[in-house]
C-alpha cells in the first residue's frame, strides 16, 4: 500500500502546472537591478494564480476521480486474490481499502460543495458548529445504544454464565462510557478553539 501511495502522490507532482514555476529576469541583473523587483502588485499576481487554478480544474477534474478509481479497482484486485488464497491480513486490508475509498471520495466531493460554494466564511464556520454538533449527539446516542447492549450481553452472562458475554459486557459499558464523556466535553472544547 504504500509503494502505492508514493506512486500516487510522485505522479500528482508531476501534473502540476508549468506556469506556476518561477522565471528569472536576467534582464533586471544586467541592468543592476535585483531580479526580485517586480512592478507586480500582489492582486495582479493572485488573479494570475486564480486564472491558473481555473485553466486546470478540468484536468484536475478527471484526474482525481481516476486516481479514486485506480486506486479501487487495486483493492478489488487484492480483495479478490485474498478470497483465492484465503490470507487472512490482505483480505482485512483488502476489505477497508474497498470500504473507505468510495467514503473518502464521497466525503471530498461533499466537502468541495459546501466550502467551495459559500461566498461567505463565516457560513463556512457555522456548516462546521453543526457538523460537530451532529457528530457529538451520534456519538452520544450511539453510546447509550451500546449500553443496552451491554446489558443485554449481562444478562445473558446472569442466565447461562458464559464468560465470553461478560467480557462483551465489560467492553461495552467501558466504551459507552468513554464515548459519552467525549461527546459531552469535544463539543465546548471544538466550539471554543
Amino acid at each position: 500500500m504504500g509503494r502505492l501511495t508514493l506512486l500516487i502522490v510522485f505522479s500528482c507532482f508531476l501534473l502540476f502546472p508549468i506556469n506556476t514555476s518561477a522565471m528569472v529576469n536576467l534582464d533586471k541583473i544586467e541592468e543592476g537591478k535585483s531580479m526580485f523587483d517586480s512592478n507586480v502588485n500582489f492582486s495582479d499576481s493572485l488573479n494570475a494564480t486564480t486564472q491558473t487554478v481555473n485553466e486546470s480544474t478540468m484536468i484536475w477534474s478527471s484526474i482525481i476521480p481516476a486516481i479514486f478509481t485506480v486506486i479501487f479497482i487495486y483493492f478489488l484486485i487484492r480483495f479478490a486474490y485474498a478470497l483465492f488464497t484465503k490470507v487472512g491480513s490482505t483480505l482485512k486490508t483488502a476489505t477497508w481499502g474497498l470500504i473507505s475509498i468510495p467514503i473518502i471520495f464521497i466525503f471530498f466531493r461533499v466537502v468541495g460543495i459546501f466550502v467551495l460554494g459559500e461566498n461567505n466564511i463565516h457560513n463556512v464556520d457555522g456548516y462546521l458548529n453543526s457538523i460537530i454538533s451532529l457528530l457529538s449527539s451520534s456519538v452520544f446516542f450511539i453510546a447509550i445504544g451500546l449500553v443496552f447492549i451491554g446489558l443485554l450481553f449481562r444478562m445473558s452472562y446472569i442466565l447461562i454464565k458464559h464468560p465470553a458475554y461478560n467480557r462483551w459486557s465489560n467492553r461495552l459499558f467501558l466504551f459507552s462510557v468513554i464515548s459519552i464523556i467525549l461527546s459531552v466535553v469535544v463539543e465546548p472544547v471544538l466550539y471554543n478553539i
